[in-house]
C-alpha cells in the first residue's frame, strides 16, 4: 500500500499535534503533582498519565493513520512533545498553576463548609464529655493516693 507524500505530510502534522496534546496534558499532570504532598497519590498520578498518554497516543495512531506504525508517525508525535517543552511549556505551567490554586481553593472553602457542622458537634459533644472523664478520673485518682496514704 503506497501512501502519497501529502498524506504522509498531513499524518506526520496530525501526529506532530498530538505530541503537543500529550506535552500539555504531561504539564497537567507534573503541575497538579507539585501541589500534591502525598508520595502515594503522586505515584497514583504517575501511573495514571503513563496509561492515558499511551491510550491516547494508540487511540490517535488508530484514528490517524488506521494504526500502522511508521517512523515518521513516531518522529511526529516526539517532535510535537518536543516543539510544545521548546516553546509553550513555561506558559501553560504558569497558566495551569494558577487554575489549579483557584480550584484547590474552592475545593477546600466547599470542604470546610462541610466539615464546619461536624466540628461544631465536636466542640459540643465530645469535648465536653472528655474533659468531664478526665476530671473525674484525676479525682478519683487523688481519692485513691488519698486513701494510701
Amino acid at each position: 500500500m503506497k501512501i502519497s507524500i501529502s498524506a504522509q505530510a498531513a499524518v506526520f502534522l496530525q501526529m506532530a499535534l498530538l505530541g503537543l496534546f500529550e506535552g500539555v496534558l504531561y504539564t497537567f499532570f507534573r503541575c497538579l503533582r507539585k501541589k500534591t504532598k502525598n508520595r502515594i497519590f503522586a505515584g497514583v498520578l504517575d501511573f495514571s498519565f503513563w496509561i492515558l498518554a499511551l491510550l491516547l497516543f494508540l487511540l490517535g495512531l488508530y484514528q490517524i493513520h488506521s494504526g500502522a506504525i511508521r517512523a515518521y508517525v513516531i518522529l511526529g508525535a516526539a517532535l510535537g512533545i518536543l516543539l510544545y517543552f521548546l516553546s509553550l511549556y513555561r506558559i501553560v505551567c504558569t497558566i495551569l498553576d494558577g487554575v489549579l490554586d483557584v480550584i484547590f481553593k474552592i475545593f477546600k472553602f466547599f470542604f470546610k463548609i462541610l466539615l464546619t457542622p461536624g466540628q461544631l458537634l465536636y466542640k459540643l459533644l465530645i469535648v465536653p464529655f472528655c474533659g468531664f472523664l478526665k476530671t473525674k478520673r484525676n479525682t478519683s485518682d487523688n481519692e485513691s493516693r488519698e486513701k494510701e496514704k
